[in-house]
């Protein structure tokens, strides 16, 4: 292999770990009922509400999400 093909696959092994770092996301919020409406079966059929059948209260969610991009 010639320098200049050695050179070049150093300099990209080197900024490839440059980018290369951990992350953290943290995500909360509420979960709610909101507008459900269906119809069975497709468009053209029985319509009902599951926010009117099916009673739940809000609730609260958390997410955490941990990983290492390289």
């Amino acid at each position: 292999m010639s320098k200049r093909v050695l050179v070049i696959i150093a300099l990209a092994a080197l900024a490839g770990g440059a980018a290369a770092r951990p992350f953290l996301e943290i995500e909360a919020g509420a979960v709610f009922s909101g507008y459900n409406d269906v119809a069975v079966p497709g468009d053209a059929g029985t319509r009902f509400s599951l926010s009117r059948e099916l009673r739940s209260d809000p609730a609260p969610f958390g997410r955490l999400r941990a990983g290492y991009c390289f």
